[in-house]
């Protein structure tokens, strides 16, 4: 893959990420989401934000359990 290629599939994992997240999916969010993270890993801050709603949202549905 080229590299000017890399940053649009970056982008898009982490669209597909919050859509799923949004969707109520944070299972499916955390596994884009962290293969964009591990793409990229000098613009993990930006993931991370979303990665921490993931979690929370994961931590949430597990108490609620």
């Amino acid at each position: 893959m080229s590299d000017s290629a890399e940053p649009d599939l970056v982008y898009s994992l982490y669209q597909q990420g919050r859509q799923r997240l949004d969707g109520g999916d944070p299972g499916g969010a955390a596994e884009v989401l962290e293969l964009a993270v591990a793409r990229e890993p000098a613009k993990a801050s930006l993931h991370e934000t979303a990665l921490d709603r993931v979690l929370d949202r994961l931590n949430r549905n597990q108490r609620a359990d």
